[in-house]
């Protein structure tokens, strides 16, 4: 499975510490495991709270977020995992994937 560094991929100093933590999520089907600075909580959430970024979300940070929510007191962004692989990169995930199909029909 491949993973990413989500600090190297948003041009951030890679740093792993004691809370870092690998997430798996799907990229166009594909299981690809992404490495946080740390996880504070997971919720299931309805769709229908998730509100478009607001319009002061611009330029290059605009692109890496798909929604906003309120939970609680807190506002949660959301990230396009999408929009952190290139088309280059989504062929190499169907590659890969197809390769591991091959290999394991059972999967």
């Amino acid at each position: 499975m491949p993973v990413v560094d989500l600090r190297k991929r948003l041009s951030v100093a890679p740093e792993i510490g004691e809370e870092s933590r690998l997430i798996v999520i799907r990229v166009d089907e594909h299981p690809v495991a992404v490495l946080v600075d740390r996880v504070l909580d997971v919720h299931r959430v309805d769709v229908a709270s998730i509100s478009t970024p607001p319009k002061m979300v611009r330029g290059l940070a605009a692109q890496y977020i798909a929604g906003m929510l309120t939970h609680g007191s807190d506002t949660v962004v959301m990230l396009n995992a999408g929009k952190l692989f290139n088309s280059r990169e989504r062929l190499q995930l169907e590659e890969t994937g197809n390769s591991r199909s091959a290999e394991d029909p059972g999967q």
